[in-house]
């Protein structure tokens, strides 16, 4: 009979045959094995189109951001441009799960960068009339930014990981990991370039040079003629500068739109009340309730701590130390070494993960 038949031939069937039978048997059903291909390739294009395009974006903006406590000095304009870029990052938060639920995780990386752009132009003439608003500008869309990238690789990571067997968490702990890598290596080619180009538009009679003598104390380093304004930088070396670091914001965006998916919203807008309250109304008042979560309040301490290391690293250390001292065109050389540790970190964290707890890996 058939079920004999059936029978016979399980049994002629070997062990190694009858494991790899059953582990086929729980695989989800995506269709066939071309398609499951495809389906991982695209994935994986997303996640490294994304690392790519952030790659030439931070190039930029990292660089820039080094640059403004000792470039535009005067007043204390690039220090207090970062300071209220970061203090409307704060703000996005209220409305970041409102834009993102509109625009989508594409479009709402793209105006990230979009804005980004608009931030590198406005520093070929930094004023308090250009650099203010520029900086507010993009601080209030780093948040939408950053939310819009997490929720696009963990979109990705949950899609596939039944596809490549593997644990979401894993997945999307692997590709936040690559994210911030390329991120954080991006601190190599920006700042490379801005310590060569400024090299070469250093005065040479303000000593502002690599090889002029290190100051024995801090009174000494902040007495010396070394100084970092737009007087001691030519507008011509400033003007390529900032002209490299737009080719690198529009090679962003050009990666992103070529390689990254349009990945489905939740609805279409609809200007009705309902939907209007959706969108809007709803996210916001929950954001602000997550705000009394004493877990998060808790957490919320080792941001403060981040926050104040970064504000030490781009605003008194490289001002005082590196641009008093060594000079501006220094700072690239001393603050690629930062970011290169911190994308080394990024990449080992992210293995680390899928062998321990998560409260281990935010103590590492």
């Amino acid at each position: 009979s058939m079920d004999t038949e059936e029978t016979i031939e399980l049994g002629e069937e070997g062990p190694e045959q009858a494991a790899r039978r059953q582990d086929d048997d729980h695989v989800p059903a995506r269709g066939c094995l071309p398609c499951r291909n495809r389906d991982v390739r695209r994935a994986y294009r997303n996640v490294y189109g994304l690392s790519l395009s952030l790659f030439f974006l931070f190039s930029a903006f990292q660089s820039v951001q080094n640059l403004q406590s000792s470039v535009n000095s005067r007043g204390g304009l690039g220090v207090i441009s970062l300071s209220l870029l970061y203090a409307a990052f704060v703000l996005s938060g209220i409305v970041t799960t409102s834009i993102v639920r509109v625009l989508g995780t594409k479009y709402a990386i793209m105006g990230g960068m979009a804005c980004h752009l608009f931030y590198i132009v406005c520093n070929y003439h930094a004023t308090w009339y250009s650099l203010i608003p520029a900086s507010f500008l993009i601080g209030f869309a780093s948040g939408p930014f950053w939310a819009a990238t997490s929720a696009h690789i963990t979109q990705v990571a949950v899609k596939l990981a039944p596809i490549v067997r593997e644990r979401q968490d894993f997945l999307i702990s692997q590709f936040t990991g690559v994210i911030f890598l390329f991120s954080q290596v991006s601190h190599l080619p920006g700042n490379l370039a801005s310590s060569l180009i400024l090299l070469h538009a250093s005065d040479s009679t303000n000593g502002s040079s690599s090889s002029s003598v290190i100051a024995a104390t801090m009174d000494e380093c902040r007495n010396s003629t070394i100084s970092s304004s737009y007087g001691q930088i030519k507008d011509t070396y400033w003007y390529i500068l900032v002209s490299v670091f737009v080719l690198f914001d529009v090679i962003a965006i050009f990666i992103l739109a070529l390689l990254v998916d349009r990945l489905p919203s939740s609805e279409p807008f609809c200007s009705s009340r309902a939907k209007c309250r959706r969108f809007i109304f709803e996210p916001s008042v929950s954001t602000i309730k997550m705000f009394l979560e004493w877990r998060l309040i808790f957490l919320g301490f080792m941001f403060v701590c981040s926050g104040l290391v970064q504000s030490f690293a781009y605003g008194v250390f490289a001002k005082e130390y590196v641009t008093n001292c060594l000079g501006v065109s220094q700072v690239g050389f001393v603050l690629l070494v930062l970011g290169l540790s911190n994308a080394l970190t990024s990449g080992v964290v992210g293995k680390i993960v899928k062998f321990c707890w998560n409260s281990v890996s935010y103590g590492v």
